[in-house]
């Protein structure tokens, strides 16, 4: 999904995603643990809000991240080392942040309760969320942020942003790229480069298809070398 102030080939590199991570562990634990989610996961804004928190199993150093648009699978994943060092903090300090019992079965408890953000209050939201810079066009559709309740008790993509976005600004990450959305870029490229097998990522991240993984695959000198390297070496065996 492009997003108005968010650079759609914008790219976080590692040691960026390193300083910006140091930064949101300086702001506080939610700070912190939101952004590692983020990125771990490649969270979309809308997505740590409806994380349950039975589907968090820390003695097993996994989880079953929550995928919006149509990216249904449930597998339980590796959490990656930010999260292990976040999670467990994030946990001993969320109780204080909850006020209704219903919030309590939520990873990340919404900041206001009640009234679902997106729809407001309706359970029906905009096919069409955007059209230039009008918002909220086109017939009505289920409100997939609620499960079409009209109420949430996780948070609303706008407090993950609220959230999530200042760390980016604090970190030194420029205009185009302050937008939540860009560490999800970044952890596809970054998993990309290390190897990891598209399918793989495919269901860590929620895209609904391959296709979507492998756009971010791009030809590059070093990988064009790597392939000769790797060819090479097989035929010099023969």
């Amino acid at each position: 999904m492009a997003h108005k102030d968010v650079d759609s080939e914008a790219v976080y590199t590692v040691q960026e995603i390193q300083q910006v991570l140091r930064t949101a562990r300086t702001i506080g634990t939610l700070a912190f643990t939101l952004t590692a989610w983020c990125y771990e996961f490649g969270a979309r804004t809308a997505e740590p809000g409806q994380q349950l928190l039975r589907d968090v199993d820390l003695p097993n150093n996994r989880a079953r991240p929550t995928h919006l648009k149509g990216g249904a699978s449930k597998a339980w994943q590796f959490l990656m080392p930010n999260c292990q060092a976040a999670l467990p903090l994030w946990l001993a300090e969320r109780e204080t942040h909850i006020s209704q019992p219903t919030q309590a079965l939520y990873l990340f408890p919404a900041r206001k309760p009640g009234k679902c953000l997106t729809c407001e209050g309706t359970g029906q939201r905009a096919k069409q969320m955007r059209d230039g810079e009008r918002r909220f066009k086109g017939p009505r559709v289920p409100c997939h942020h609620c499960a079409a309740t009209g109420k949430r008790w996780g948070m609303d993509r706008r407090e993950v942003y609220a959230i999530v976005a200042p760390v980016l600004r604090a970190a030194g990450m420029q205009k185009g790229r302050q937008h939540p959305h860009v560490l999800r870029h970044s952890v596809i490229t970054h998993m990309l480069d290390a190897g990891v097998a598209p399918k793989v990522i495919q269901e860590r991240v929620g895209h609904r298809s391959l296709q979507t993984t492998l756009d971010y695959v791009k030809a590059t000198d070093a990988g064009r070398a790597e392939v000769m390297g790797k060819m090479n070496a097989l035929f010099a065996k023969q």
